[in-house]
């Protein structure tokens, strides 16, 4: 964990990398899901990029079974209405998806949805 004043950090990083540890421990094959955007500029022309599916979240899955599975995590505030609706439809799918904000509600979310 990052360091402040002596103090550890818990960040959004933190919590996703102890959420793949756990669901890896659990048989899944999860990797982190990078989203975002980014302008750079290629032959004198301004270029604007866009990755990963908007809204999707930041783990993503499927478990030993072969189910799809998505975690959001959020250490501050709460899923954008884009996230929540991304998690809301894939679990109509029949996936395991879900939002935590720490690694035991991570645990107590993976076990409901099992």
């Amino acid at each position: 964990m990052a360091k402040q004043r002596g103090i550890p950090k818990f960040t959004e990083a933190v919590l996703i990398r102890q959420c793949i540890a756990f669901l890896e421990r659990n048989g899944c094959h999860v990797w982190r899901n990078n989203t975002g955007a980014a302008s750079f500029t290629h032959k004198g022309k301004r270029r604007f990029i866009r990755y990963g599916a908007k809204g999707s979240p930041d783990i993503i899955g499927y478990t030993k079974d072969g189910q799809f599975i998505g975690v959001e995590c959020k250490v501050r505030g709460r899923p954008t209405p884009g996230q929540a609706a991304w998690l809301a439809l894939a679990q109509n799918c029949g996936c395991v998806a879900f939002c935590c904000c720490t690694l035991i509600h991570c645990e107590n979310e993976w076990e409901l949805q099992q």
